[in-house]
């Protein structure tokens, strides 16, 4: 069950009838208001995706040009999916993705490239500039990811 009205009160009680009442095994809900997260997960929903967290992670990205962007957080996981745009003059363009240095609980999920096509992620694969990188990485790890990716541009 995927609740994605504009009421987090609603998707939560949405969200708990379907799980309670019909045995739904996992339930999502949008929320807008990111302080009701925790609350959200307490009661039972699997997975809570705050629009603002979403929204403010792209539009930060837009304003500074650049960084990692947390796309979703991991149900369960300590990980969550993050994007990285490769900028021009990284040292990371024209490597193949095994050969660079990520952290070793990062794992290259997806490369999405400058047209915006999606490439198969095979040991041959390069980057390019302008190519968004998308991971699944520990917080902690994060900043060693985006250096890996961007050099520290």
């Amino acid at each position: 069950l995927i609740s994605t009205t504009g009421a987090d009160a609603t998707n939560l009680v949405a969200c708990q009838v379907g799980k309670w009442s019909f045995d739904i095994a996992q339930v999502i809900a949008v929320v807008t208001d990111p302080d009701h997260v925790p609350l959200f997960k307490t009661l039972g929903v699997d997975v809570a995706i705050s629009t603002t967290e979403l929204i403010l992670s792209h539009m930060e990205e837009e304003l500074t040009g650049g960084g990692v962007v947390h796309l979703l957080p991991l149900h369960g996981a300590t990980a969550t999916v993050v994007s990285v745009r490769v900028p021009p003059g990284s040292p990371a363009i024209g490597q193949e993705l095994s050969a660079l240095a990520t952290p070793p609980g990062a794992t290259l999920a997806a490369v999405i490239g400058k047209d915006g096509q999606p490439r198969t992620i095979s040991d041959g694969l390069r980057l390019e500039a302008g190519d968004e990188v998308l991971a699944i990485t520990p917080p902690e790890q994060e900043g060693e990811l985006w250096r890996a990716l961007t050099g520290g541009a």
